[in-house]
């Protein structure tokens, strides 16, 4: 039966910043933006023919939803859906031995950020209909003198599925001998006198025990010695061969009182070869490609003369490795091995020289670089192992594209690698020391996690793109690059950085460091400047008239001049210390966020033209939040002293705060798109949202809900319903909820039931009596403080609360959020 299985079905998308503070302010953080992450769940385990539907868990900090696009790293082909679409569909081949397939899925937003997670899937062999019958293969021909006592016979036999239970000769040919130890591999018998070579045939049957049985035979050929002299032959030493090429060999046969007239050759152990003119004196053949280390050939010919004789000589070859053959190559690291084999089976590597680029998944734990020196051709290396910590760049020198993810490396120094062209280290979290100084054909460098805290990039003049997330960072040297169009340096140490000229800069994000000066006036290319949560108390663009995106929340900004920007299209300037923003020139402006920003009292510039706009917990107060353009994505109109919300005249509606009113009602059934909810502290007494599937976060915390109604299919991630007037509350629709808060409540009950993805529940201050624990394995804490629940309940959550990594909560609430109480208690 083939079944269908939909794995981590989550869509969790968050849009803009800012929208007031949280629905509940000892236990929830506010719906804000999230940095571009993606995640595939943990590795699974699956039967062969089970169809698989991968679909990500990821969020962003775009109003547009990232690009997807999946990649098979591991494992057999597959036939999948297309893979540039959400989800990755496909059904799991047959296999006869355990067999691992794996995906990668690379998120890009907006700006070119990407995020990436790793999927591997184990297929177990698919069942054997039947008991697997065993191999046998009895002895190579011989011949002995008659009269003579016969100890050739012998047989090898196994079986795959148990074990040989009985082996047993017969003859079936020949003058009857009398054979001794016939339930052995090695019987004997005393040879027949005869008037002429006489063949005896002997048959072994094995039996495995479950009754299987096999059979083969071995001919013994009995020579006359008083009448014809038995010929001579000869095929010479034994040697080696090269893998991959013809070999032909000559029987020498004499007779010295006849003539030979016929020959047979004949394999007899080795990599399997197929022998061409097997009945001439001189055979040819392939010497095979599959192989391993010690394989030898073992052959021989039989010769008969006019009398019947018959004579036989063998010759053993040795396999030995061509040049650039895979075969030569004896690993000091089996998971590199194994990683090549694999790409070596997926892309039809015939010689070293044809790999090029080698991939090596985080199910690789490769731990040193030095088998690669056998790649020369080799021009693009990915190794994502934590056990990775030997690197030499003598081991790659050819290499142009280079990364290294999750390593244990602490030095690495490039200046082997003249032709590096592409270098990406990302959590690299030992990372001590970087150098790079004759690296001058670099052209995209990534570092992302480090413990380096001076970083020269002086020499690097032919960079293009630089990212850097250095948490240690505090001295950073760089070059004027006049190709450099993306720079990103974030989640630093550096109070200040003066850019140098930089010509062609299109993007510069310096956001989340301790920035009190930036100056950016070398930048005349500059489009898109993300500057926020620093200190920069002052920010002069004026020399930046090509922008279009300007991102600079979280700072301590009383002034920004933006009327030079003519080009002006988004405008983020939330949580800071501005009083008025004049947008007047901005005619092409479409994004406005300025939630938070307290002491924002006047605006200057085209309102009805903007699509997105913020002014959550403002000073504005001239503008009418239900009369703005229809075609509106992102609305931010928290604590504005709003007694109705006119949704319906935004079809497109995204994102909605709309916290700290006076609302007592909310009508979204118009609303289809709408991803974010931040509706906390109202005055909402009925809550519909069936109409809204895409929904992914939602806060409606202190409120006086006395119903929800949730869309079926819902894509909700993060549920917030506390301090309202619920007592029936029915979440079962949210199958792909991670957290629920329906704390301090009339709750007598709650419906949960397929919430596969519950990670988190608090029911505290409720008067629930019974509760059907989650099911989903990922469900690890309850909070119930001030519960009346059954004995048996809490008996039952007793057991929970012993369990590795459950945690079951009473006590009051003393951390900022759920997750954060939940794991303090760990």
């Amino acid at each position: 039966m083939i079944r269908t299985f939909v794995i981590s079905g989550i869509l969790l998308l968050i849009t803009a910043c800012g929208g007031g503070s949280s629905g509940d302010n000892t236990s929830t953080a506010p719906p804000s933006s999230r940095d571009l992450s993606v995640e595939l769940g943990q590795d699974l385990f699956h039967n062969a023919n089970d169809t698989i539907e991968l679909v990500p868990q990821y969020q962003h900090d775009s109003a547009f939803p990232p690009t997807f696009q999946w990649r098979q790293t591991e494992g057999p082909s597959l036939d999948t859906s297309p893979f540039n679409q959400k989800s990755l569909k496909f059904t799991l081949p047959s296999v006869a031995v355990e067999t691992t397939i794996a995906f990668e899925l690379t998120l890009t937003d907006a700006q070119g950020n990407q995020a990436q997670d790793t999927i591997r899937i184990t297929i177990k062999p698919t069942p054997q209909p039947h008991n697997l019958p065993p191999t046998v293969q009895a002895g190579s021909p011989f011949s002995v003198e008659e009269g003579a006592f016969a100890d050739g016979l012998s047989v090898t036999a196994r079986d795959e599925d148990g074990q040989i239970e009985k082996i047993e000769w017969r003859q079936t040919g020949g003058p009857t001998v009398s054979l001794s130890n016939v339930n052995s591999a090695y019987p004997k018998f005393k040879a027949p006198l005869v008037d002429n070579d006489t063949d005896l045939v002997f048959s072994v049957t094995v039996t495995d025990n479950l009754g299987a049985t096999a059979q083969d035979q071995q001919i013994v050929t009995v020579q006359d010695s008083a009448i014809n002299q038995r010929p001579q032959v000869s095929v010479g030493e034994d040697k080696a061969v090269v893998e991959g090429t013809d070999v032909t060999l000559t029987a020498h046969a004499t007779d010295a009182d006849g003539n030979i007239v016929a020959y047979r050759w004949r394999q007899l152990s080795g990599p399997s070869v197929t022998l061409n003119d097997a009945t001439q004196a001189n055979v040819t053949f392939s010497v095979p490609t599959q192989w391993t280390q010690g394989d030898s050939i073992g052959l021989m010919v039989t010769v008969t003369d006019n009398q019947g004789g018959i004579g036989n000589a063998r010759i053993t070859l040795a396999i030995t490795a061509a040049e650039h053959s895979f075969n030569a190559i004896e690993y000091l690291d089996p998971e590199l091995k194994r990683c090549v084999d694999q790409h070596r089976t997926l892309k039809g590597w015939q010689n070293t020289l044809e790999v090029t680029e080698l991939d090596c998944a985080s199910s690789f734990q490769i731990n040193t670089s030095r088998d690669l020196v056998h790649f020369t051709n080799l021009a693009k290396l990915t190794i994502k192992s934590r056990l990775f910590t030997d690197f030499s760049s003598d081991h790659v020198p050819n290499i142009e594209r280079l990364s290294f993810q999750g390593s244990a490396l602490k030095t690495l120094d490039f200046s082997g690698n003249k032709s590096l062209r592409s270098l990406t280290l990302v959590s690299i979290n030992t990372l001590q020391s970087l150098a790079l100084s004759q690296n001058f054909a670099l052209t995209q460098l990534t570092v992302n996690g480090s413990q380096i805290a001076d970083l020269d990039l002086s020499q690097q003049i032919a960079l293009q793109s630089l990212s850097l997330h250095m948490a240690r960072l505090n001295q950073l040297q760089l070059a004027n690059m006049p190709d450099l169009t993306t720079l990103k340096i974030t989640g630093t140490q550096l109070n200040q950085f003066i850019a140098p000229s930089l010509p062609q800069l299109r993007t510069l994000n310096v956001s989340d460091n301790k920035l009190q000066t930036l100056g950016v006036t070398e930048l005349p290319a500059l489009t898109a400047l993300y500057a926020g949560n620093n200190a920069l108390t002052e920010l002069s663009l004026a020399n930046n008239l090509a922008l279009t995106d300007v991102r600079v929340s979280k700072n301590p900004l009383s002034t920004l001049n933006i009327r030079p920007l003519l080009e002006l299209e988004r405008l983020e300037i939330s949580e800071t210390d501005l009083t008025t923003i004049d947008f007047s020139q901005s005619q092409k402006i479409a994004a406005l966020l300025a939630g938070n920003s307290t002491q924002l009292h006047t605006l200057h510039g085209p309102i009805l033209s903007i699509k997105e706009i913020d002014l959550s917990h403002t000073r504005v107060t001239d503008i009418d939040f239900n009369q703005l353009q229809e075609g509106m994505v992102l609305i931010g109109a928290s604590g504005k002293g709003l007694t109705q919300f006119n949704a319906a005249r935004y079809p497109n509606l995204r994102t909605l705060y709309i916290a700290d009113n006076a609302l007592t009602s909310l009508a979204l059934s118009h609303n289809p798109q709408l991803l974010l909810l931040d509706a906390k502290n109202n005055q909402i007494a009925q809550l519909d949202l069936s109409a809204n599937p895409e929904l992914a976060d939602l806060d409606a915390a202190h409120n006086r809900l006395t119903s929800v109604q949730l869309a079926a299919g819902s894509r909700l991630s993060f549920i917030v319903l506390s301090h309202n007037q619920l007592k029936d509350v029915d979440l079962s629709p949210a199958v792909n909820v991670f957290d629920v808060e329906v704390q301090n409540n009339p709750l007598v009950n709650i419906e949960l039931s397929g919430l596969r993805q519950l990670r988190t529940l608090d029911v505290s201050n409720s008067d629930l009596v019974d509760l059907d624990t989650p099911a989903a394995a990922s469900f690890w804490c309850l909070r119930a403080e001030n519960n009346r629940f059954s004995t048996q309940l809490l008996e039952q959550l007793a057991l929970f609360d012993q369990m590795l990594g459950k945690v079951f909560l009473t006590t009051p609430m003393s951390n900022s959020t759920l997750n954060d109480e939940c794991h303090a208690h760990l």
